[in-house]
């Protein structure tokens, strides 16, 4: 039929000189407290608003990610 099955994604974060991969779901909360888990062992001390996801797209842009249709269009874009 087409259709393609891809095996998990993963994202690589960076956070200053830091770098982590993190498993993607479709879901941006989702996505984002994976994030806050894996960072918030070397950063317990980060707020609320300290963290922005973005992606570079394939223009080369870098493309604030905001909500799960955001992430829906960047995980869209990568494949």
């Amino acid at each position: 039929d087409g259709t393609q099955t891809r095996g998990p994604r993963a994202a690589k974060v960076q956070f200053k000189d830091d770098f982590f991969l993190v498993k993607v779901s479709s879901d941006y909360d989702t996505l984002v407290e994976k994030i806050r888990q894996k960072m918030g062992l070397l950063f317990s001390d980060l707020g609320e608003d300290a963290m922005q996801l973005r992606y570079e797209d394939k223009d080369g842009d870098m493309v604030m990610l905001t909500s799960s249709e955001d992430l829906q269009m960047a995980l869209e874009e990568g494949r």
